[in-house]
């Protein structure tokens, strides 16, 4: 597994790069998307809503 495919199949980057991606997607007619939480991660929702921020 290359880290090519990670970032062209996951939304595995750097905050920076996730908002830009969001806003691709935004751009592109998307409306809402859906944020899985791995078990034991649960800190990622707050990551996850810093990144909602910036576009509420």
């Amino acid at each position: 597994m290359s880290a090519e495919l990670i970032r062209r199949t996951t939304f595995t980057a750097t905050e920076q790069e996730l908002k830009q991606r969001i806003e691709a997607l935004r751009g592109a007619g998307w409306s809402q998307f859906v944020i899985a939480i791995t078990p034991g991660e649960e800190r990622a929702v707050e990551d996850w809503a810093r990144i909602k921020r910036a576009f509420d």
